[in-house]
């Protein structure tokens, strides 16, 4: 079956061109974005938990023991809602923060987290052995971060959809309205050959080049 007519016109043609080519570049923008978007915050999260991490670990040093469960018992009671969890760990137990679960291996770690309510989630930990036994663990909740990243997927995604058919319906369109007028031209043409030398071309008074094209059979006439 042969494509629709509409199809075959280079205006048609020229127009899937220049949207495919916006299209791919809006694509190329809208991935760099995310991830460059995507990168940053979660920078900004794992810069957060060194910052407490940091601020914990001289409490300890300074005061030992008994000072990083009141620094960690402030933080948790300054920001009950706050984005950082902690748990302070002697000896393998836990002796002070909200934390139920956290990582053996000291260092970064991404993992599954059963919430206090029985929710699945994750949390994004950070895990430093101080001395004596003593490990502290922070995490941080990453949600906020994914949701913004989705947000974003989800805007570029919209928005690449949209270009694309308001690309499709304008090259169609412009088709149809190009072929209109080249399908006068061309009737017109044949009459005047066939010797109907009354015919004449309809002007839009544009001066475009369909209307130069126009003028040729009454220049001829």
């Amino acid at each position: 079956m042969r494509p629709p007519k509409i199809l075959q016109t280079t205006t048609f043609r020229l127009a899937a061109i220049y949207v495919a080519g916006f299209a791919l570049a809006v694509a190329a923008f809208g991935v760099v974005t995310y991830f460059v978007t995507a990168r940053t915050l979660e920078r900004r999260l794992d810069a957060a938990i060194v910052l407490d991490m940091g601020a914990l670990q001289a409490d300890y040093r300074t005061g030992g023991l008994s000072e990083l469960l009141t620094a960690v018992s402030l933080h948790e009671h300054s920001h009950p809602n706050g984005p950082l969890d902690y748990a302070v760990i002697v000896n393998g137990s836990r002796v002070a923060g909200h934390l139920t679960t956290w990582p053996v291996v000291p260092g970064w770690s991404t993992l599954p987290y059963r919430e206090s309510e029985g929710d699945d989630a994750r949390r994004r930990f950070l895990v430093a052995n101080l001395n004596e036994g003593v490990t502290l663990a922070i995490a941080a909740d990453p949600e906020e971060v994914d949701e913004i990243k989705e947000a974003i997927f989800y805007s570029f995604l919209s928005a690449f959809g949209a270009m694309l058919v308001l690309g499709i319906v304008g090259g169609i369109g412009l088709s149809l309205t190009l072929l209109g007028r080249v399908e006068m031209i061309r009737r017109t043409a044949e009459a005047i050959i066939a010797g109907d030398l009354s015919r004449r071309v309809p002007l839009r008074g544009s001066g475009d080049d369909l209307d130069r094209l126009s003028q040729t059979p009454q220049s001829y006439a």
